[in-house]
């Protein structure tokens, strides 16, 4: 049975982009391909948007027109990927287990949304060896088809690629912020990570060499 979709569950009221002459296509094209059409996630950033103008004006006194500009949108897309609680995001992320984080941070870490949007399996297995997140070669190929199943990824012939890019942008954050990068240290084989000022292990209980349990 599929897994229900994680980022599609709507709360509260919409909020619409509002972009100046010239910006209302770049910013709303922006806001579709980072989000997929997700309506939460873009009611994240719609939200986000109207709060940081707001913050401009009334608390900085800082003199702004009734539009937001490509400026204000990438802001926007930072604070959603930063934010210090996302449920759209950690609800999947802490409902897999630790062979999936290694998978989704090393391609996370290994594609952008410009050059490098999506990887082959051999290209996902060299990203995983460079940052010491491998994984047994017969776990990779089911858990990549598992996460294109759940909408998670996307496959294009042999390459996999995040079917939400901000999803991406969240978790190569996470993998930044966290410390967990190829010089992080390590203990008991597991990676020592910082969220938000709180120790996790990435790869809680896994020793260096382990099969991992899917």
């Amino acid at each position: 049975m599929r897994r229900s979709k994680p980022f599609c569950k709507v709360s509260g009221s919409g909020l619409g982009l509002i972009a100046g002459p010239g910006t209302f296509c770049s910013c709303s094209t922006s806001a579709y391909d980072l989000t997929r059409g997700q309506p939460l996630l873009l009611q994240m950033l719609g939200a986000e948007l109207v709060n940081r103008r707001n913050e401009q004006k009334t608390r900085r006194g800082e003199a702004r027109s009734d539009y937001v500009d490509t400026n204000d949108f990438a802001a926007a897309v930072e604070g959603v990927v930063r934010a210090g609680t996302n449920a759209a995001f950690e609800n999947h992320w802490e409902e897999s287990n630790a062979a999936t984080h290694r998978i989704l941070s090393a391609l996370a870490w290994a594609t952008d949304e410009a050059a490098r949007t999506q990887r082959d399996i051999a290209g996902l297995e060299s990203a995983m060896h460079e940052t010491r997140l491998t994984l047994p070669c017969e776990q990779t190929f089911p858990i990549l088809e598992r996460l294109t199943d759940d909408e998670i990824l996307e496959r294009d012939g042999p390459t996999y690629r995040f079917w939400v890019p901000l999803y991406r942008r969240w978790v190569a954050w996470r993998w930044r912020r966290s410390g967990c990068g190829r010089n992080a240290s390590t203990r008991a084989g597991g990676r020592l990570c910082q969220m938000e000022g709180h120790p996790r292990t990435l790869l809680e209980g896994v020793a260096k060499g382990t099969d991992l349990a899917l």
